[in-house]
């Protein structure tokens, strides 16, 4: 992966519930990073997603305290089959609600059966698995990026360079209203881009309204 340098990253490897484990930690050095993304393997267990995923998200919430101004975002690499997590889903969507962590997965399908499921009563079928991933997206604002086919070179450069672009250009747009009051302290918010140079659209990812706060000193008058 090409890391610009104002990236900050940490990696998490994870295979059962009792093995997750930090690989790399808080580090915006690219050599560090490709090293431990190098060291990676896959080991076989009983896949704990969701707990990696929600570790993952309650360290950037943390993190989100010193950093208030950084874009965060959690990226899994997996086959998003989880067999053995002792959090769940909703713990994760707990965490996400008003964060502006999003999640992005990179689904790594190729041995989840397109049909039914595996001898081993854990396992997920594929539908499960696609929509476990898409729930992680459309509850964090991210996106998924499936590989069902592993060998096509070319599918996978194209999908993570996808990738790298959704991470790379979002950004974030504030505004400072001037006549708040209790009244009328709730605006409606409409984001619009245009098409990209090359007639792609862009995607946008904004709230449809937002409750502004009184002016400081301005309590809510008693009803």
């Amino acid at each position: 992966m090409n890391w610009s340098w104002t990236t900050q990253a940490q990696l998490i490897r994870f295979v059962n519930r009792d093995n997750i484990t930090v690989e790399q930690e808080w580090t915006d050095n690219a050599v560090k990073l490709d090293i431990g993304l190098d060291h990676l393997f896959v080991q076989g267990g009983q896949s704990a997603v969701v707990d990696a995923v929600y570790l993952a998200v309650k360290d950037l919430t943390k993190r989100r305290k010193a950093f208030p101004d950084r874009r965060q975002a959690v990226v899994l690499i997996s086959d998003g089959e989880d067999r053995d997590s002792f959090y769940s889903e909703i713990d994760i969507y707990k965490l996400l609600k008003d964060s502006g962590i999003e999640i992005f997965t990179i689904a790594m399908t190729a041995n989840i059966p397109s049909k039914g499921r595996t001898a081993d009563k854990n396992s997920k079928s594929l539908k499960e698995v696609r929509g476990f991933v898409q729930r992680l997206a459309a509850n964090s604002g991210g996106a998924v990026y499936e590989l069902r086919d592993m060998s096509d070179n070319d599918i996978t450069s194209q999908q993570l360079r996808s990738l790298m672009d959704e991470l790379r250009a979002q950004y974030v747009i504030s505004y400072t209203p001037l006549d708040i009051t209790d009244e009328n302290n709730v605006r409606s918010i409409k984001v619009s881009v245009t098409d990209a140079a090359d007639g792609s659209k862009r995607k946008v990812i904004a709230r449809s309204s937002i409750t502004l706060l009184p002016p400081e000193g301005k309590s809510k008058k008693k009803r």
